[in-house]
């Protein structure tokens, strides 16, 4: 039961990574960096309205991905049975004494806890764009103290990629630890630091857990590509036979821009044509978005414009029709 619980848990972890990820492409492709110039969009959770971390993409992606993050919360959730009668009762009650139902107050409650959300994550991010030594000790003591595991993930991995040797320790202590987010954050950011020692392991560790890990092997880009470090594809290679598809996909993804893998666009092929649940099948094309130049990628994202789910096949063409960013677009004669 156990084990149940913390794949469901990692497969939801790994869903918002990887719209993340979808952003950072997006950010490296401009030449910016995501800690500097992107802040956070808390959105509401399902259930008990407990909120789930989402950095804020391109403004044309967001609707896509926030329908993808509630699907994914929406799936992950056990079915929970109700009696009808309840929100009559509840509509009855709220009717009668000139207050709001139950229902109404609940809703309230997570619209509340979402603004206050964001306003913490906004703050992390303000620290992390500063980053003098006052900042870096607001984020430490974030990191150390805060009780919501998302501001403290989101606070280590402001830190950037610029190596602090006196937070090193601190990292390791938090990549050791139990909180999923926090952890994978530091893993990833000790082994950008060159800490390879103490970080692969873990990241080996969550990578069977289903989380997907392929930008902490990221280093750069050049001549318009994304630049891995040399160890990326011996890793990546063990996710492509993940049983997780958000794995799978992100690994297939970096093994194609190593070096053209063609057994990494069958993953992506294979995800359009055969997944089940349209918010998969989104998250392949988010992947793919930036690569929509090449032949073959372009070939797989056409496979979505026939998806039978509308908000896939609307993405799908948004996509392929997309403007690059400062690319003129020649007016109607």
């Amino acid at each position: 039961m156990k084990s149940t619980i913390k794949i469901i848990s990692a497969s939801i972890v790994c869903m918002l990574l990887v719209l993340q990820g979808c952003s950072e492409e997006k950010a490296s492709e401009e030449g910016t960096t995501p800690e500097a110039t992107e802040e956070p969009k808390a959105e509401e959770a399902a259930a008990e309205g407990e909120q789930q971390e989402k950095v804020e993409a391109a403004p044309e992606q967001a609707e896509a991905d926030k329908a993808a993050d509630e699907a994914a919360e929406k799936a992950a959730e056990p079915e929970k049975k109700t009696d009808p009668s309840d929100d009559v009762k509840a509509n009855t009650d709220g009717a009668a004494d000139g207050n709001k139902s139950d229902k109404e107050l609940k809703l309230d409650a997570a619209r509340d806890g979402a603004a206050s959300r964001q306003k913490e994550l906004q703050a992390v991010y303000a620290l992390g764009r500063k980053g003098d030594d006052e900042s870096i000790a607001g984020l430490v003591d974030i990191i150390k103290s805060d009780k919501e595991p998302g501001i403290r993930a989101t606070a280590v991995r402001v830190l950037g990629r610029t190596k602090r040797a006196d937070l090193v320790e601190l990292l390791s202590e938090q990549a050791q630890a139990d909180v999923l987010p926090v952890k994978i954050e530091a893993a990833i950011l000790l082994f950008q630091w060159g800490e390879k020692k103490v970080a692969k392991p873990i990241l080996e560790q969550l990578s069977t857990q289903g989380v997907a890990l392929r930008r902490a092997f990221l280093t750069g880009r050049r001549d318009g590509k994304n630049q891995y470090d040399s160890a990326a594809k011996k890793f990546l290679s063990k996710g492509l036979k993940s049983d997780n598809v958000y794995t799978r996909l992100d690994a297939a993804l970096g093994l194609y821009e190593i070096n053209g893998n063609k057994q990494a666009l069958k993953v992506f092929k294979s995800t359009m044509e055969e997944a089940d649940t349209f918010y998969v099948r989104m998250a392949a094309l988010n992947y793919l978005r930036h690569l929509k130049d090449d032949t073959a990628v372009r070939g797989i994202i056409e496979i979505g414009t026939k998806d039978k789910d509308d908000r896939v096949s609307q993405r799908a063409n948004q996509i392929l029709n997309e403007q690059k960013r400062g690319q003129n677009i020649k007016p109607k004669k």
